[in-house]
């Protein structure tokens, strides 16, 4: 029913912004300092953790004393010990650049994908290799006259063979 940590690493000062002695006996300090959000299923992973013996992983925010905010990621192993309660051993990593990363990544997305879709100029991708499409925008669509569904996945051959066999159900 209590969580601690007798051993800990002397970067968790880094990490936390505690030090090992703040934690050896009694957890709650660093706890408090996860995020209020993430609290509970940090908390409910742990005991599932605990419930089935199974590695623990997990991601959350913790508000770090110096930092600020960071992104920390967890994952540890448990072992029963003979007085029935459960040492896990693991690692906290701070994921703070990955995380800011993955976010830029996902705004960049977003961002070429309104611009490929909204485009009013028809544009296709194909893939170098083999020259398969990989998608169309509504542009491409309405001057071809083909769906986007149609031409995903067909090469470029392929594609000309398709709209030879349209135009001749045209005749």
């Amino acid at each position: 029913g209590q969580f601690s940590m007798p051993y800990a690493s002397p970067r968790i000062k880094d990490i936390y912004g505690l030090e090992t002695a703040e934690v050896s006996t009694d957890t709650a300090a660093l706890f408090a300092r996860i995020d209020p959000l993430d609290n509970p299923h940090v908390i409910a992973s742990i005991a599932e953790s605990a419930r089935l013996m199974a590695p623990w992983k997990d991601e959350f925010r913790y508000h770090h004393p110096d930092k600020g905010i960071r992104w920390l990621e967890g994952h540890s192993t448990p072992v029963l010990e003979e007085d029935g309660s459960i040492v896990w051993y693991g690692i906290i990593l701070d994921i703070t650049e990955r995380k800011e990363t993955d976010r830029k990544i996902r705004e960049s997305e977003q961002r070429f994908s309104a611009l490929f879709n909204q485009n009013p100029v028809p544009l296709g991708i194909t893939k170098p290799a083999d020259y398969r499409i990989v998608d169309v925008n509504q542009a491409w669509c309405d001057l071809t006259g083909y769906s986007r569904e149609e031409v995903i996945c067909l090469n470029s051959a392929e594609l000309g063979l398709t709209t030879l066999g349209r135009l001749q159900e045209i005749r």
